[in-house]
Parts: structure tokens; C-alpha cells; sequence
């Protein structure tokens, strides 16, 4: 399988849905959503439709995969997205934006189907690396790429092009993407006790959830430091900095876990992370914030990756991707918890109090991380 070939068209796809997520305001807006309680109502139910169907249509995706094969699934995710974007372009009401997040979050699972499709391969955690890199950057550029569209076309145009792209990418995975090989012994084998992927699924959940606390409170945290005229800048630069930093050391953080095992790295990662976040108190200024998430950045690169891998390395070959499918659906929706939860706790506790909270969750993580029994 070319590894290159599957980090581009996971690139492209990854691009194609972050084109579109930011502008759902807009394009409610377009269709006469103006008050601005209905408008955050509306975008929020679209957000969940798709994060709500994607739960529980992931993990079967990826026992389908498991028997039919990796590249169907890819085939399909790509496939699945770009009809869910062209959906969307073609609504005309809130409800039917809703309905047709609803259908991305039913037949999309991209990042899942491509982790499942490297899972089987020599050097498992090495290639997650790039996978999670190819993530990070497509989130990276593809705000930028709507931007641009929505600069010279109605709302509606962003989604066709987003469309467009998953198109590209489904024909470059049919085209450029072979089927990993699966040995005679590996099909064979019996089914794995479900006891390995309820602590992959846990596992992510809960550091996910830690790890999300910080998503609401963030933006307010920029605009306190940097002050009123100049926020929504500090704030691009914040972000961006702490994702490419992310984005250039997944690959780095996969290869030393394949040297190491998941389970030491993600602990590094974790220890890291915890210490990192803390340190954000220490900002007097936005440019020392931006500094401390850039160093933060190079610690979160490897818990996604180390996170998968450790999921992988607790189930034999051909159950993988359900066990890669559990950890992303499980990560999902800690992110969920914890988005939901840090506003509620930075109110009560401040934001020092959100970060302790947040720090202390992280290291209580390591007691979950365990070497998988397959490979003790």
C-alpha cells in the first residue's frame, strides 16, 4: 500500500470537510437564520447530527472492513463524505442542513477508515504518524481554502467544492491505493475477547476528554491577553501554532513508538502535555501564549497517534480496524464531554482552575495506559 497515495487523498478529504464545518453559520444565515440564538441552535444540532450518527456508524464501518476489506471502506468514506457535502450544498432549510450532517456522520469515517487501513501494516505506529499528520494538516489548510471560496461565492459553493474534492481523492484511492495483505494464520485466528476494545475506546475517551477541556475557555483566555482590537488574530496564530507543531512531529513521535511501544511514548506525551498546559498560566502576553502551544503542540502530536496504536497492539491483525473504529469513536466523544464540560468548569473554578483540572485528569491517565497483553 502507498503510504504517500493515503496520506494525500486522507489530506484532501480532511480538507474538503474543514472547508465547509466553519461556514454552517453562514450558510444558515444565507437561508434567513439571522437571530443569533437560532443560529448558534441550529449550527449546534447540525454539529451533533453528524457527531451523534457517526458514533454508532463507525464501529460497524470497521467490522465490515474487517471482512470484506480495508480499501472497500476507504472507498466508501471518501465516496460517503462528498454525497453528505453535496447534501449540504443542495439545502434549503436548517432542518435539511441538519439531516444531511446526519447522513456525513452515517456513511463519512474517513480518519478511521484510513488508520484501519495501515493498522496491518510493518511499522503500524510510524505510519499512524503521517496518517495523524495528514489529519492535522488538512485541518490546517482547509479553513483557509473555504475562506477563499466563500470570498468569491455564495455559502452553498464551499460545500460543492469540498464535494469536488472528496471526488478527486475517491478516484486517487481507487487509482493509487492497493488492499493490505493478510496472512492465511490472521484469518484464521479466533474472534478477541471484547475486553481489548472497551479499553481502547476508554482509554481514548478519557484523555480526550481532559484534553478537550480547554476548547471553549481558549478563545477567552487569547482575548484577555491580547485585548480587544487585535484577539481574533492572536487567536488564529494561537491555534495555528500548537497544530503545526502537532502536525510536523506526529510522524517523529510514530517512529519512536514503534522503537519504544505506544504505551511509553504515550505516557511521555501525556506527561508532557499535562505540564504544558499548566504553563499557559504563566503568559503574560499573547505571543507567550502562542510560545507555550507551539511547545505544547510537539507533546499533543503523539497522543492521537500513540492513542490508535496502543488500540492496534491489543487485538490480533483482522479485528484492527474495529479496534482503531472504538478509539476514534471513543476519542470523539470525549471530545464532545470535555468541549461541553470546560465552560461549565472554567466558570466555576476560573481559568487556573480549568487548567489544574485539566492537568491533574491528564496524568491520571497514566494509570489506564497498560502494555497490551499480546505483546507483554
Amino acid at each position: 500500500m502507498s503510504l504517500l497515495a493515503l496520506c494525500l487523498c486522507q489530506l484532501a478529504a480532511i480538507c474538503a470537510y474543514e472547508m465547509g464545518t466553519p461556514f454552517i453559520p453562514a450558510l444558515l444565515a444565507s437561508m434567513g437564520v439571522s437571530e443569533t440564538g437560532a443560529l448558534m441552535r441550529w449550527t449546534g444540532w447540525a454539529d451533533a447530527a453528524a457527531l451523534g450518527l457517526g458514533l454508532f456508524s463507525t464501529p460497524f464501518w470497521a467490522r465490515l472492513g474487517d471482512a470484506r476489506g480495508r480499501k472497500l471502506m476507504l472507498l466508501r468514506a471518501h465516496l460517503g463524505l462528498g454525497a453528505a457535502l453535496f447534501a449540504v450544498s443542495l439545502a434549503r432549510t436548517p432542518l435539511e442542513v441538519v439531516l444531511a450532517r446526519a447522513l456525513q456522520g452515517a456513511l463519512a469515517g474517513v480518519t478511521a477508515a484510513t488508520l484501519a487501513a495501515v493498522s496491518e501494516e510493518e511499522r503500524a505506529s510510524s505510519r499512524m504518524g503521517w496518517v495523524q499528520s495528514s489529519c492535522l494538516a488538512g485541518a490546517f489548510i482547509g479553513p483557509f481554502l473555504g475562506a477563499l471560496v466563500l470570498r468569491f461565492a455564495a455559502p452553498a459553493a464551499v460545500f460543492r467544492a469540498g464535494a469536488v474534492l472528496c471526488l478527486l481523492s475517491l478516484l486517487a484511492t481507487a487509482l493509487f491505493v492497493g488492499e493490505p495483505a493478510r496472512k492465511a494464520a490472521e484469518v484464521a485466528e479466533p474472534l478477541p475477547p471484547a475486553r481489548g476494545f472497551g479499553a481502547a475506546g476508554a482509554l481514548a475517551a478519557w484523555i480526550f476528554a481532559w484534553r478537550a477541556l480547554e476548547d471553549p475557555v481558549l478563545p477567552v483566555y487569547a482575548r484577555q491577553l491580547a485585548g480587544e482590537s487585535s484577539w481574533a488574530l492572536w487567536m488564529a496564530v494561537i491555534l495555528g501554532a500548537s497544530r503545526l507543531t502537532a502536525m510536523l512531529s506526529a510522524p517523529a513521535w510514530g517512529r519512536w513508538a514503534d522503537r519504544l511501544g505506544p504505551e511509553r511514548v504515550l505516557r511521555a506525551a501525556v506527561c508532557g502535555t499535562a505540564a504544558l498546559t499548566l504553563a499557559q498560566l504563566l503568559a503574560r502576553g499573547p505571543l507567550e501564549l502562542a510560545l507555550v502551544r507551539a511547545a505544547l503542540g510537539l507533546f499533543a502530536g503523539a497522543i492521537a497517534t500513540c492513542v490508535y496504536a496502543e488500540a492496534v497492539g491489543r487485538v490480533p491483525g483482522r479485528r484492527r480496524g474495529e479496534a482503531v473504529a472504538l478509539a476514534v469513536t471513543g476519542g470523539r466523544l470525549g471530545d464532545c464531554v470535555g468541549s461541553a464540560g470546560g465552560g461549565v468548569l472554567a466558570a466555576a473554578a476560573g481559568v487556573p482552575g480549568l487548567f489544574a483540572a485539566m492537568g491533574a485528569g491528564l496524568l491520571s491517565s497514566l494509570l489506564l495506559i497498560r502494555r497490551p497483553p499480546e505483546t507483554a
